[in-house]
């Protein structure tokens, strides 16, 4: 017969209890459902000719994009996978195209952010930005609302 000395043997016991006594862990979240949604981006400047639109927006992968327009309205759609995507952002403001000079009047810029076909950020400003967190359902557009270059 094996005698283990009581020391040891309570040290056995309590190691057995407390392996039993472990909890599974727990679970991750299942992955979020991926959602694609169309993003629309409109930007207008007022202040004449001689302007230009430089500007960034959010693009498909989630990355920043400069760019630059001698328009006085630019426009942009791109489909984004949320929960890739999470965020959406437009920003810009008017600047003077080569020699132009501002005069008196302040160009003012306005961008329209649209997500699957409904406004969710606009403002107006000297270097406006709309803003929009993304969520892993598509919305339709409330009927009635406007389209988003209906705003204009």
């Amino acid at each position: 017969m094996l005698r283990v000395a009581p020391p040891v043997a309570a040290l056995l016991v309590a190691a057995v209890a407390l392996s039993g006594c472990n909890t599974p862990a727990e679970s991750p979240p299942p992955p979020a459902a991926k959602v694609t949604h169309t993003v629309t981006y409109e930007l207008f400047h007022s202040g004449g000719p001689g302007l230009k639109i430089v500007g960034a927006h959010t693009d498909e992968r989630g990355a920043s994009v400069s760019f630059e327009t001698p328009q006085s309205t630019w426009a942009k759609q791109v489909d984004v996978v949320y929960p890739d995507v999470t965020i959406v952002v437009l920003g810009g403001n008017a600047a003077p195209d080569g020699d132009t000079v501002i005069g008196a009047q302040i160009p003012q810029l306005q961008c329209i952010l649209s997500v699957d076909g409904s406004i969710v950020a606009q403002q107006h400003s000297l270097s406006p930005r709309c803003e929009a967190k993304l969520t892993g359902t598509v919305t339709t557009p409330k009927p009635g609302s406007p389209a988003p270059s209906a705003s204009r």
